[in-house]
């Protein structure tokens, strides 16, 4: 018997061919334009140099221009903000870290955006953790000397930190899991704490290991521990909150690299090859070991798992301290 379906079956698959044929001619010719890499941040800072850093190369393997355009405030919110509204082209794109997608918006209780639905992940881009610091007026060398003393005069420690940034979260968490009660002074910045610890007018504070490191090796401060799972390279003394015994104190600072909702998978996966690509340049592995950030570049996917295990992780807690900015 003749096969009737045979034109319509030409038809549809003729269709598919013609609606395909846009996508990939697409992605063969992106970039096509300049592209723009917003950063949540002000201008020098830690994110901002090694985003700038990375886009060199990322210039390079693409072919295209980039601009890096700064629109700081409300800590990351608002470029965050501004991304999850921009053309999903692929020529607005943004490094973002955990702050802006998961700290402040748990904190200021302001959903601003989402961000699983509001965002397309296209490659993680590094991480760094934190150390637990103390003045050596405090006469503690370690995190049990610590935790003996705070309950022996509750109430009567303090710590410093920039309130609902990463150090504020690791500060709450440890006075959680430990029962402690350790006061917070708040401060607009880690430099400020750095300098008011140093001079002892503060008794405990957890800073980046990189913006530490010079005052740890001086002996001006002591390191309790760090917040990753592996030793720091700038503090190797200091134990991990694993070989503490402290493993609900692993935080990380990190960042990467988004787009925004619905941009086309292949300019998504062209974007993270060149990501991976990049960071193996010697100078932006330079400049991620000066902040004592590690490449952790990778796939679409390992992204989305990833932020949306931070989420699962540190939102609980967030909530649980029942404090907003």
């Amino acid at each position: 018997m003749k096969n009737t379906n045979y034109p319509r079956r030409r038809l549809i698959l003729g269709g598919l061919a013609a609606l395909a044929t846009p996508r990939m001619a697409f992605a063969d010719a992106y970039p096509s334009k300049p592209i723009r890499m917003i950063v949540p941040w002000p201008a020098g800072g830690v994110s901002d140099v090694v985003t700038r850093r990375t886009t060199v190369h990322l210039e390079r393997i693409l072919g295209q221009s980039i601009v890096v355009e700064n629109r700081a405030g409300a800590q990351g919110q608002l470029g965050a903000q501004y991304l999850s509204r921009a053309a999903p082209d692929g020529y607005t794109l943004m490094r973002a870290d955990n702050t802006c997608l998961v700290l402040a918006p748990a904190f200021s209780g302001e959903q601003l955006y989402d961000p699983i639905r509001d965002f397309s992940p296209i490659s993680l881009h590094g991480r760094g953790f934190l150390a637990m610091l103390v003045p050596p007026s405090l006469r503690v060398q370690t995190i049990g000397e610590l935790i003996a003393l705070a309950k022996a005069k509750p109430g009567a420690l303090n710590y410093g930190a920039v309130a609902a940034g990463a150090g504020f979260l690791a500060a709450e968490r440890f006075k959680q899991v430990t029962g402690t009660d350790i006061k917070l002074v708040a401060y607009k910045g880690d430099a400020p704490v750095l300098t008011d610890l140093v001079a002892g007018h503060v008794q405990m504070a957890f800073i980046y290991t990189n913006a530490a490191a010079s005052f740890v090796k001086s002996g001006r401060l002591n390191a309790l521990l760090v917040t990753g799972a592996k030793r720091a390279p700038a503090m190797p003394d200091a134990p991990t909150v694993l070989e503490a015994g402290m493993p609900q104190l692993e935080l990380y600072g990190w960042g990467g690299f988004m787009a925004p909702p619905s941009t086309p998978r292949s300019v998504i996966d062209k974007l993270a090859a060149a990501i991976v690509q990049a960071m193996q340049a010697p100078d932006v592995q330079q400049s991620m070991h000066d902040a004592g950030s590690e490449n952790i570049a990778g796939t679409p996917e390992q992204f989305a798992a990833f932020l949306k295990s931070d989420l699962e992780k540190w939102i609980p807690v967030i909530r649980s301290l029942n404090f907003r900015v």
